[in-house]
C-alpha cells in the first residue's frame, strides 16, 4: 500500500491484489481502535508512520471484492433510507405546521 499525507489529508493507493473498497471498509471498522491505540491527545491526526505500520488481515482478492461490494451496497442502502426518513420528517413537520396554525 502506498500513500501520501499532508496535514489532515491522507490518500492511500492500494497495490495490486488489494481492493480499495475492502481497505476503506476495514479502515472505517478499525477507526476507533486506531485512534485509541495510536493517537494520544493533541489534534488526533494520523501520521504516515502510523498508517504504514497498520497490520491489515486481507483475504484473497475475490473475497475482498465480495466483502467490499457487500458493505458498499449496504452503505448505499442506508443512505437511501436515511434520505427517505429525512424527507418524511420534513413532510410531517410541514403537515403539522399547516394543521396547528
Amino acid at each position: 500500500m502506498t500513500g501520501a499525507i499532508n496535514q489532515a489529508i491522507l490518500a492511500i493507493q492500494p497495490m495490486e491484489n488489494y481492493n480499495a473498497e475492502y481497505l476503506m471498509q476495514w479502515l472505517r471498522k478499525s477507526k476507533q481502535n486506531i485512534v485509541d491505540t495510536f493517537i494520544q491527545g493533541g489534534q488526533g491526526n494520523l501520521s504516515g508512520t502510523i498508517v504504514k505500520n497498520l497490520i491489515i488481515e486481507v483475504p484473497k482478492y475475490d473475497e475482498q471484492l465480495k466483502i467490499g461490494n457487500f458493505f458498499n451496497n449496504l452503505d448505499n442502502l442506508i443512505t437511501l433510507y436515511q434520505r427517505k426518513l429525512n424527507h418524511l420528517k420534513e413532510q410531517k413537520k410541514a403537515l403539522l405546521q399547516q394543521m396547528f396554525v
